[in-house]
């Protein structure tokens, strides 16, 4: 039953994540930090993971570029987070990540870099996040309209 209740905490905290309003520069990178305090009373006992969107539109491009996003997280947990795995599912989305571990209350970043070479029309992929926190493995998704050069 703890579990369950630390679940719908994490749940809520991830639904704030996504009400904040984040700055597009134009550069693909994800602008302003994460606010979020978590009291020792709300956090997750043992590492978790909560990302601030698991979602990124890139809204139209053009064939031949290539575009990338930062999707940002944070361990809310009481012990270190381990992301041990990202992968994705096509060669054209290469995700880069940090193997080092995450103190509780830090934040980190997935870069996940789309190339629109050989797409075109409606494209979504979606990386895959394994940890040793909770949950285990999250699935984040780019989507894009590739137009014809």
């Amino acid at each position: 039953m703890k579990i369950a209740r630390h679940f719908w905490i994490i749940l809520l905290l991830a639904g704030m994540f996504m009400l904040q309003d984040c700055q597009n520069d134009g550069t693909g990178k994800v602008g302003g930090e994460i606010q979020l305090t978590v009291s020792d009373s709300t956090a997750y006992k043992g590492p978790a993971i909560v990302f601030a969107a698991t979602e990124y539109n890139f809204g139209r491009v053009y064939e031949g570029e290539i575009v990338g996003w930062y999707f940002k997280y944070k361990n809310l947990g009481t012990d270190k987070l381990l992301v041990y795995n990202v992968t994705a599912s096509c060669g054209c989305t290469v995700p880069e990540f940090s193997k080092e571990p995450l103190a509780p209350g830090m934040e980190g970043e997935i870069k996940v870099v789309f190339d629109t070479n050989g797409r075109s029309g409606n494209q979504q992929k979606s990386v895959n996040v394994e940890t040793n926190g909770q949950p285990g493995t999250t699935e984040l998704r780019i989507t894009a309209e590739v137009l014809k050069k």
